[in-house]
């Protein structure tokens, strides 16, 4: 009896402990996969595999929306056109991005840095 008491307890705690599926309604991975989607659609004509062979860096964060609502902030650098492009995205019913100027977000209009310069 108490090893299905622990099991459903470990269970839980697994569930629970490391996503962030509550944050936005969305795990990180699938932010930064609707914000991918929705700056290839404006930049690429929706070319994603173009997109990737483009992007040099990106960044995400837990953030607030400019309407203030919970969100994911993903912003890329694109070694190609040579510019930042950032994105909220959340989750309501349905997943929404909102492509938004790098600039007037937290992460700034800078390249985001894994600790290499840009080509």
């Amino acid at each position: 009896m108490s090893y299905g008491l622990g099991l459903a307890a470990c269970c839980i705690i697994a569930s629970s402990c490391g996503s962030h599926e509550g944050y936005a309604g969305l795990t990180k991975t699938r932010a930064m996969n609707a914000a991918e989607a929705e700056i290839a659609k404006n930049d690429y004509g929706g070319n994603r595999p173009y997109f990737h062979g483009s992007i040099w860096s990106d960044a995400v964060r837990r953030t607030r929306s400019p309407a203030g609502n919970r969100a994911w902030l993903i912003k890329f650098y694109d070694a190609q056109l040579l510019r930042t492009r950032c994105a909220y995205a959340w989750h309501l019913k349905v997943t929404h991005t909102l492509e938004v100027s790098c600039k007037s977000t937290q992460l700034g209009a800078g390249v985001p840095s894994d600790g290499t310069p840009p080509p």
